[in-house]
């Protein structure tokens, strides 16, 4: 066994490795890997080495489709390590991967909730979880995971225990906090995340999500990168145009404008000139609703939604809100409630059980005189960990 493991390794690591020409290694140490497994098909851990020889010829990004022959012998292999021992911390982990952007992300639901005890001091292993509960919209628990991922990398730094994506610990918790209303929670991570990386795009923008104006003008921190800094530039434009300064955010929007009309950046893999092309629009939308044209800001935050929803699967996503909460919610204050219920049904499918729509979802039904009992439960359950009070599902 030991022999076989070696000899597939070397196909995986040979020597001369041009990382640019992946596909052909890749298949090769899957096809090597694919004989160990018929020798031990019982053995879970070759059945978990096998599964990741066989992720790395399948494409993370997007929503793949589950009958596709390909992503369904991935499944099959990790399925019936997982039907054996649902506590296989490699199966389980590759599973979570391997479903997060499909169709059906909740089949790894059963795992995820074991996952976090097989290896309780690693901080990766605390965080996967949150993977597929952010996808099925259990944020609170997808906020303890990644708490529980953050105290294990300050463990790691006394030596206690093993770190693994500290920034990306940070981010989903920001994240999952922020779509689960838990705004200390959030902001502070956003600050953490700035001292941890030198990066405070996350700390100006979950304010704006909180609506904490005030501090999103009182930061001095704006960022060296050219698309961290138009992110943070965005917050300031935001925060100026709801304490009253319109020209210092009609010149924002300017800058903005210009950046995304010229940049080449990229935000993690995504083009830059989208991700700030949706603040760009958020804003301008915002500036028209200060303005009292009501069309023009349905139109920006409708451009702002087609650019969000052009975004490819990312987790967790680069902003910790949805371009349709202003769009909704515009319409709504139009009286236009059949639309902004609409509005908000759609955006309960890319986010589930996120209090913001939901409220707003409640307020269209109430605006036409309607009453959901299961709209009500679910706003009461998911918004039970909040610390603020909603008007609206942006302020």
């Amino acid at each position: 066994m030991e022999r076989a493991l070696i000899e597939a390794t070397l196909v995986r690591y040979p020597a001369n490795y041009e990382t640019t020409n992946r596909r052909p290694v890749d298949q090769a140490f899957a096809d090597a890997m694919a004989n160990v497994y018929a020798t031990y098909p019982d053995d879970h851990n070759i059945a978990s080495i096998y599964a990741v020889a066989l992720f790395l010829l399948e494409d993370r990004r997007g929503y793949r489709d589950l009958a596709d022959p390909d992503l369904q012998r991935l499944h099959g292999v990790l399925t019936r390590v997982l039907a054996q021992d649902i506590k296989h911390p490699g199966a389980c982990h590759l599973y979570i991967h391997a479903t997060e952007s499909s169709q059906q992300p909740e089949r790894a639901l059963a795992c995820a909730d074991h996952l976090a005890s097989t290896v309780p001091l690693a901080s990766h292993i605390q965080h996967m979880p949150s993977h597929t509960w952010n996808e099925v919209g259990l944020w609170g628990r997808s906020v303890r995971a990644n708490t529980a991922a953050k105290n294990a990398d300050l463990l790691a730094a006394q030596g206690k225990g093993f770190s693994y994506g500290p920034t990306h610990n940070l981010h989903m918790l920001l994240f999952a906090a922020s779509y689960d209303g838990q705004g200390a929670v959030a902001t502070q991570a956003g600050k953490d995340y700035r001292k941890y990386a030198g990066d405070a795009q996350f700390e100006a923008t979950t304010l704006i999500r909180f609506g904490r104006f005030d501090e999103v003008l009182a930061l001095n921190h704006r960022p060296d990168n050219g698309a961290s800094a138009a992110i943070y530039d965005f917050a300031k434009g935001y925060a100026m145009l709801k304490s009253g300064d319109l020209a210092g955010a009609e010149t924002t929007l300017k800058t903005l404008q210009g950046y995304i009309a010229t940049t080449k950046d990229k935000i993690r893999f995504h083009p830059a000139k989208t991700v700030v092309g949706v603040l760009t629009h958020i804003l301008a939308g915002e500036i028209s609703v200060t303005q009292g044209d009501t069309e023009a800001a349905l139109e920006a935050f409708t451009q702002a939604v087609s650019l969000e929803d052009a975004l490819d699967y990312d987790e967790p996503e680069p902003l910790p809100f949805a371009a349709r909460h202003w769009l909704g919610q515009t319409l709504l204050d139009a009286g236009q409630p059949s639309r902004a219920e609409a509005v908000f049904r759609d955006e309960l499918k890319d986010h589930p059980h996120n209090g913001w729509s939901l409220h707003g979802l409640q307020q269209s039904l109430a605006a036409r005189g309607m009453d959901d009992p299961a709209v009500n439960e679910d706003l009461q359950k998911s918004w039970a960990r909040a610390d603020i009070w909603l008007s609206g599902a942006k302020f």
